[in-house]
């Protein structure tokens, strides 16, 4: 019975990770190369440093430069990182507040 219960677990299909993101989602960033992501949007997009002016997306960058640091002092966690999309959700939380998802 336990081999049958585990084989049958086996089987199950597994739900994309996009599927874990809250509802209540008011945006949903994709990126399939988190390291190759960071350096395009960092460097050469001026719409992200106009969106950095305020404090969500300020909170975010933030998030976002420490991940790029971790990714880059460990080259094993790139390559983690990029084996699935990783889905970077924004929610509110209090009155104008918002907070980030990362899957």
């Amino acid at each position: 019975i336990v081999g049958y219960l585990y084989y049958m677990d086996l089987k199950k299909p597994v739900s994309p990770s996009i599927d874990a993101i809250p509802l209540n989602a008011c945006l949903i960033i994709e990126a399939n190369n988190i390291h190759k992501f960071w350096n395009n949007i960092y460097t050469t997009n001026s719409v992200w440093k106009e969106f950095t002016i305020t404090s969500t997306f300020k909170k975010l960058n933030n998030q976002l430069l420490f991940l790029d640091s971790l990714v880059s002092k460990q080259g094993n966690l790139e390559s983690v990182l990029n084996k699935s999309p990783l889905y970077i959700s924004m929610h509110p939380v209090i009155n104008d507040e918002f907070d980030f998802l990362f899957i």
